[in-house]
């Protein structure tokens, strides 16, 4: 019954990082009172405005949501959304309440948006929670690392997914090229089992890639080396590949 009052979720994509903190959030706002981070209710006015990004004590801050600085494409969380996430939790909340912040790709803050979080950690307050998510722990500074708990998440075992996909009805046909193409990713899976056309694309992706290094064909393994560079989704493939 004790809590940090900063994480560090960390590790690859669509494993459940961002999901496991909502489920965090719900289980500390819901108003059923839970008793532990299985029993939220998922129902109430919290928990569903917590899944949507709407409850207004859980700040969501990546390069998609902001909190004051401009929409348009980022490269970077700038210091303006961490100057008013200060000064949001600077106001008191009612006794008791929690106020949660889940900074997502938190590895891309800008070098003056992390001092001004870092000055968040040092003076939190009480009731305060901070959920800081990214691939790499190695991409977070060493000065948020010490005063954040770093939480490792990893691909699902093969038969974990199965257990996990039971409840979805598929043939043994499709559970098979969703097990295969998700690569341990419960949330890829789950992209899978919504469009079924991202399912067939990944797969015939994975089949040429595996081909490629079978057959060893320098030509095609440096075309592909040279698109991965500028493609995330596809160097991630490429590495599971190898």
């Amino acid at each position: 019954n004790k809590l940090a009052h900063a994480y560090l979720f960390y590790g690859p994509q669509e494993v459940g990082k961002f999901t496991l903190a909502k489920k965090l959030a719900q289980s500390l706002l819901c108003q059923e009172k839970p008793q532990s981070l299985s029993d939220a209710c998922g129902q109430c006015l919290n928990c569903r405005t917590i899944e949507s990004g709407t409850n207004p004590r859980v700040e969501i801050l990546d390069l998609e949501h902001t909190l004051v600085s401009k929409k348009e494409k980022r490269s970077d969380i700038p210091i303006e959304d961490l100057r008013e996430l200060r000064r949001r939790f600077s106001i008191a909340a009612p006794a008791g309440e929690w106020r949660i912040a889940i900074i997502n790709q938190a590895d891309k803050m800008s070098t003056e948006a992390t001092n001004a979080f870092l000055k968040l950690l040092e003076e939190p307050g009480e009731n305060i929670l901070f959920i800081l998510i990214a691939e790499n722990r190695e991409g977070v500074l060493p000065t948020i690392l010490s005063r954040a708990t770093a939480v490792g998440f990893y691909p699902v075992a093969e038969q974990a997914m199965r257990e996990g996909l039971k409840k979805e009805k598929l043939s043994a046909e499709v559970l098979d090229k969703i097990i295969f193409c998700a690569e341990g990713r419960p949330g890829r899976a789950i992209k899978f089992i919504e469009d079924d056309r991202e399912l067939a694309k990944e797969e015939k992706l994975a089949k040429e890639i595996d081909l490629i290094f079978q057959q060893k064909d320098l030509p095609k393994l440096f075309n592909l080396s040279e698109k991965a560079a500028q493609e995330d989704k596809l160097a991630t493939r490429v590495a599971e590949s190898t």
